[in-house]
């Protein structure tokens, strides 16, 4: 049995399987610390709820622009299969191939992608969040600023109060559709790794 690779002292156990023991077990858990610490730089913003689908805004300490907005996360569960089906929108503010140091006293034993880093975030914090049986993922990254675009910006005679042809209520409920959104909805258990705080941060 080989040493740890990075106190060189004590028998490398882990991680198991087909000979790829590398490090102590004191070890392997001060790297997953910092792989932690460094998963904690993103930060998530839910912005759409419904009983069956959610939104979220994904933020990174490292973007300075937007508030530091790096990607854009959408989650539909499937109540019936109790299956979710995410898919993620990078936005190319933030160097995905980037090599993240996981740095010891010894040095720079090994690296990750910050790609790598927000997959993993994503699964532990918002994926989880949802407590699915299953799961699918499709990441997409993308080109440009995101732009908006509101159809009630488009005719400002719409929202006329004044305007006896104005529509009272409709679709969007009797309070018209500049009414609040709904906020007395129950949080969503969150419970990604370990009792980590939610997405809703």
């Amino acid at each position: 049995m080989s040493n740890c690779k990075i106190c060189r002292t004590n028998p490398a156990t882990l991680p198991e399987g087909e000979g790829r023991e590398r490090y102590c077990e004191p070890c392997w858990t001060t790297r997953l610390k910092q792989l932690w610490q460094a998963e904690d730089k993103f930060r998530t913003q839910r912005v759409i709820r419904t009983s069956e689908a959610e939104k979220y805004f994904v933020f990174h300490e490292a973007v300075k622009q937007d508030d530091g907005l790096c990607a854009v996360v959408f989650c539909l569960h499937d109540a019936i299969a109790d299956h979710l089906d995410v898919s993620a929108y990078l936005l190319e503010v933030l160097a995905w191939e980037e090599k993240v140091p996981i740095i010891y006293k010894e040095g720079v034993e090994s690296e990750a992608e910050q790609l790598d880093l927000f997959l993993s975030y994503l699964e532990g914090d918002i994926v989880g969040s949802w407590r699915a049986a299953s799961w699918t993922m499709e990441v997409t990254r993308t080109a440009g600023q995101s732009f908006w675009v509101d159809s009630r910006e488009r005719d400002p005679d719409k929202d006329d109060p004044d305007d006896p042809d104005a529509p009272e209520g409709g679709a969007e409920g009797e309070d018209g559709p500049d009414a609040p959104p709904d906020t007395d909805l129950p949080p969503r258990g969150r419970g990604g790794r370990g009792g980590r705080p939610g997405p809703s941060r």
